[in-house]
């Protein structure tokens, strides 16, 4: 869920759970608005850098070995950017810029979900469109933190989060 607010001098924050937490839509300048729970929202106008090689060959990795619909974002991926977002957490998330694309809207459609690491060190990391548009990924914290560096693809398993019904109905299928 994600709550957009509109504010003064041309800035939209969106704030949700590792989504774009802000956007700014004015100048080119940092902000930080301290809230009385101490959330912190940073915003910045959307600029973009080069995929490192990291970056991208991960996500061409996991558009790939992804969803059925996940090769369909290959092409995407050939003419995105990052864009200077970084999560508060300080985990390797990013989000794309898609070159001809509009910027993607808040929302997340998970096109490869994966696991990194074993016991205590487990982690994940997905990679996620918006209303088709090319959007991020997103590593995330289970049992360790979110990693603060990107995993390699050779590390990375399909993860395979079924509920206990689902795990129930495969097992009265059998």
């Amino acid at each position: 869920m994600s709550v957009t607010l509109v504010a003064f001098k041309g800035f939209k924050l969106t704030i949700g759970l590792h989504e774009r937490l802000a956007e700014q839509v004015g100048p080119a300048e940092w902000s930080t608005i301290r809230f009385p729970l101490m959330l912190d929202v940073m915003t910045e106008a959307t600029t973009t850098r080069p995929l490192t090689e990291q970056e991208r060959r991960l996500a061409r990795w996991m558009l790939e070995h992804g969803s059925p619909e996940a090769a369909h974002f290959i092409e995407q991926l050939d003419h995105a950017e990052a864009t200077s977002w970084r999560c508060v957490c300080g985990c390797a998330s990013f989000n794309f810029k898609v070159t001809g694309k509009p910027e993607a809207p808040p929302g997340v459609n998970i096109l490869g979900d994966y696991l990194v690491g074993t016991g205590d060190d487990t982690f994940g990391v997905f990679i996620f469109q918006s209303e088709g548009v090319l959007s991020g990924v997103e590593a995330y914290s289970l049992a360790a933190d979110a990693p603060s560096e990107l995993p390699e693809p050779d590390e990375l398993r399909p993860a395979d989060f079924k509920t206990s019904e689902s795990r129930a109905s495969s097992r009265d299928d059998a």
